[in-house]
């Protein structure tokens, strides 16, 4: 069962219009009133999309600094997943504003980074939130990925050419630690950009170090018991070395679905384990999102990641197709997600092999 996403996507509808893009000038992409907010803001802000490789377009939502844009370094924000929309990072981690409990009214966030920078947050790859191709080909792989976000950032300093010569950083969370390195070795053969920096927060960098670090995590705070811990050592575990990543062992196996169940369907908040969560955790979205993690041996994608609310309950599978009235502004796409991949595969490098996800 599908859970509706709560109204903040319509104020996104409001906001994104689509047309081709042509000669479109940022003055097009200007918002010049977000609903939800009491009011307005005194920076400006645009969304609208950037041209990826091939057919792809990439929507983004530049917020510009509230303190000198002009001095002020550019940002590009990449939340991860993979499959993951950077809006998320925009409306309930970093961005200037808030969506409320009650899913329409935006606050404004005192520790916004666009206090001190311009930040682009920016919708990757195609197929996630309001991204696109016109071939309506999604499976991709980290190489084309970091190629279409190279040319998307382009793109963006085409549109927006006062920014050029700023200070560029390039951050981002989760499946950002492989997005983030891969564009900055493009953007590092780019002398007209100003790279400065990288950031990556809870970044993957291994698929292998992430998934065996969460058995260990769970057993030294106590949450697998001496009995499950002793069967892991026993059928996971070799020459005193353990693999609870890609093991074969049926036994092994067995232990690590268990050990699935304990973490994931137990109530716990497994963003801040010791925090807990507002209202429970519905038990379908338990099951969904551990399923999908161990059978992909990933454990990479996250569902929202501002305070226990939206960790805990509203997950990486929530849904909303907009009513056909407003339809007719987005893009060929009908669902949006706040964290999710495309219906067809991916491939993704781990480790310089490449593996098939869905």
């Amino acid at each position: 069962m599908i859970r509706a996403a709560p109204p903040l996507l319509f104020l996104l509808l409001l906001l994104v219009s689509w047309a081709p893009r042509g000669e479109a000038a940022p003055d097009q992409d200007e918002i010049q009133r977000l609903p939800g907010l009491a009011k307005q803001p005194s920076f400006r802000q645009y969304s609208g999309y950037l041209k990826g490789s091939g057919s792809k377009h990439l929507h983004y939502w530049f917020v510009e600094s509230q303190k000198d844009p002009e001095n002020s370094p550019v940002v590009l924000w990449l939340n991860g997943g993979p499959g993951c929309s950077s809006l998320d990072g925009l409306l309930t981690e970093h961005g200037p504003f808030l969506v409320q409990p009650d899913g329409v009214t935006l606050e404004y966030n005192p520790y916004s980074w666009n206090l001190i920078a311009n930040v682009l947050y920016l919708e990757s790859p195609a197929g996630v939130g309001f991204s696109y191709s016109d071939d309506k080909f999604y499976a991709t792989n980290d190489t084309e990925v970091a190629q279409s976000n190279f040319e998307a950032l382009q793109d963006f300093f085409h549109l927006f050419p006062e920014y050029k010569n700023n200070k560029l950083f390039l951050t981002g969370e989760s499946y950002a630690g492989i997005y983030i390195p891969t564009l900055a070795v493009l953007v590092m053969q780019d002398p007209s950009m100003n790279l400065q920096g990288l950031a990556v927060g809870n970044g993957l960098s291994s698929y292998e170090q992430n998934d065996n670090s969460l058995v260990y995590f769970a057993y030294y705070h106590g949450l697998l018991g001496n009995r499950l811990w002793s069967s892991l050592q026993t059928h996971c575990c070799s020459q005193n070395k353990c693999n609870f990543y890609d093991n074969k062992d049926p036994e092994c196996v067995t232990n690590l679905q268990e050990v699935a169940r304990i973490v994931g369907n137990s109530g716990l908040n497994i963003y801040n384990l010791y925090a807990p969560c507002a209202g429970g955790v519905p038990s379908h979205f338990r099951t969904l999102l551990w399923s999908r993690i161990w059978a992909t041996s990933s454990l990479a994608c996250h569902s929202s990641g501002r305070g226990i609310r939206h960790c805990c309950a509203q997950g990486t599978k929530c849904a909303w197709t907009p009513p056909a009235p407003t339809r007719q502004l987005l893009p060929p796409t009908s669902t949006t997600r706040t964290c999710g991949r495309p219906s067809t595969s991916r491939n993704s490098c781990r480790n310089g092999t490449c593996a098939t996800f869905w």
